[in-house]
């Protein structure tokens, strides 16, 4: 099977749950809200599901049309079929998986500390200069404008208070 497939099968499995208990979140009090707290993870749960699906159908079909070019291979040049250009042996440099995963810590760690600007604007400007080093300009002004929107729209348009630090 394809790599895609079995990762849309499993994250179909896991959107599938947590739509779930999205459904199990239970309505508020105030006679006020116009948006119930359960309508946003399950907006969230249902397009998880449909990018899941998609994914494992794209699998499915890309396994599909690696068979029939493989074994239209075997038959004309008579030998195994080739897994080349499916993508099912390319390995990851283990120490690029290590720094991400490290920054990804360390966000974590500090996300309550710095407030939710600061330690995103870390988070960000670290792993995409790390990812790619010759765009830190670009990288720099996403990360620093990226984490403020966000912050605005859930802090003061949506009234959902993110952690403050100590400068926001």
């Amino acid at each position: 099977m394809h790599k895609d497939f079995l990762g849309g099968l499993l994250s179909l499995i896991a959107a599938v749950i947590y739509t779930i208990i999205a459904f199990q979140i239970p309505d508020s009090n105030f006679a006020t809200d116009v948006i119930q707290p359960n309508v946003f993870p399950i907006l969230i749960g249902i397009a998880w599901v449909i990018v899941s699906f998609l994914l494992a159908i794209k699998g499915f079909l890309l396994y599909q049309m690696t068979r029939k070019e493989n074994v239209a291979e075997h038959k004309a040049r008579n030998q195994a079929p080739s897994t080349e250009g499916t993508g099912e042996n390319e390995k990851q440099d283990p120490v690029k998986v290590t720094v991400i995963l490290a920054i990804f810590l360390a966000y974590l760690l500090l996300f309550f500390p710095l407030g939710y600007v600061l330690s995103t604007i870390l988070f960000i400007a670290g792993l995409t200069i790390y990812l790619e080093r010759r765009k830190w300009k670009r990288n720099l002004i996403y990360a620093i404008v990226f984490p403020l929107i966000i912050y605005f729209v859930f802090n003061d348009l949506l009234s959902v208070y993110l952690p403050t630090g100590p400068f926001f």
